[in-house]
């Protein structure tokens, strides 16, 4: 493990310690009432630090309701700060209260603004790190990816994926779990690459694959949920023939034309009677 990304909830001094003396870099938020995060806050006040900003353009709709919206960040780095004196061996943390007792020496991330919400006197968010600060936003960054991890693996997995309660509470259960639930992802992600290029290699931009797959822009990405409803709306109208070991999937009214009954309306995406029958190579009944 390289990188340690935490809420403040995993905030424990004694094993972020440990994490630094394995050689791991962190990055964890500081608690609002802790002296380290007033003292961060009041430095970067004091325009000390080292300052870094960056400003990203996000657009936003498309033809006439195209809008551009410029997104500016801003970042104080903090260096050497020793107020929190759980940040230490646990040992030498016992003389905490001791005259002359120095805790282990941190750095810190005071945001001023993110994407243009500046931070306000009683809601500054900062983080503390191992990491040298001498380019805050590279630090900041580590944490802002934990945000992905989050939402796309645990959430997904979770939600979309049906990751709930493990089998039996203990270590080698939830991970044949977790694993299982990986697998999962990764067969239908396979699937759904292999059907992606099928589609794109069809010469017909109405192929019964993409029609079926209901993927109208296949460049763009999808979440299983939404995939799923996709596919579930493209298929509502699809029926599975079996004839011995062969087997056909067909529209319904496709279906029932081929069937020889004659209806009165169509799809207009599966043309006219004639065209259906001249589809599949066979000549219309009278």
């Amino acid at each position: 493990m390289a990188n340690f990304l935490a809420d403040r909830g995993f905030l424990d001094g004694a094993t972020l310690y440990w994490l630094d003396q394995q050689g791991i870099a962190f990055v964890v938020p500081a608690k609002k009432k802790m002296l380290v995060h007033r003292l961060a806050c009041s430095e970067a006040q004091g325009k000390k630090g080292h300052v870094q900003s960056r400003t990203r353009t996000v657009t936003h709709g498309h033809g006439k309701r195209k809008s551009v919206e410029h997104l500016t960040t801003e970042v104080v780095g903090i260096e050497n700060l020793q107020l929190w004196d759980a940040y230490n061996d646990p040992k030498a943390a016992r003389k905490a209260r001791r005259r002359g007792y120095e805790s282990k020496p941190l750095q810190a991330i005071v945001v001023r603004m993110w994407e243009n919400r500046p931070a306000t006197p009683g809601g500054t968010v900062v983080f503390l790190t191992n990491q040298q600060v001498r380019t805050p936003l590279s630090v900041f960054d580590d944490y802002d990816g934990r945000s992905l991890i989050e939402n796309t693996l645990f959430r997904e997995g979770k939600q979309g994926w049906a990751l709930e309660s493990i089998p039996q509470k203990n270590q080698r259960a939830a991970v044949s779990h977790i694993f299982i639930t990986l697998a999962m992802v990764a067969i239908t992600t396979a699937y759904r690459e292999w059907t992606r290029r099928e589609a794109e290699e069809e010469a017909e931009a109405s192929s019964p694959l993409e029609r079926r797959l209901g993927r109208t822009d296949l460049q763009e990405p999808q979440g299983i949920r939404r995939w799923r409803r996709d596919l579930k709306n493209a298929v509502r109208d699809d029926v599975i023939v079996f004839q011995g070991p062969s087997y056909g999937i067909f529209h319904v009214m496709e279906m029932m034309v081929l069937a020889g009954y004659r209806l009165r309306r169509l799809p207009e995406e599966l043309g006219a009677r004639e065209a259906i029958f001249a589809r599949y190579g066979i000549h219309p009944p009278p």
